[in-house]
């Protein structure tokens, strides 16, 4: 079974930090995703915002 991701938070340029529910946590690297799809956006600060799951 696939664990959930229970927050998400944006900690830096195009990386976030991920804790799932069997307490495995760490970060991803987003950075090659930068100009593609919704990553484009988050090149405006402010929109970093909507990636954080609290």
């Amino acid at each position: 079974m696939i664990a959930r991701p229970i927050t998400v938070k944006a900690i830096g340029n195009y990386t976030i930090h991920v804790t799932f529910e069997d307490g495995t946590r760490g970060a991803v690297d987003l950075n090659h995703l930068a100009h593609k799809g919704v990553f484009r956006q988050w090149k405006q600060q402010h929109n970093k915002e909507y990636a954080t799951n609290k």
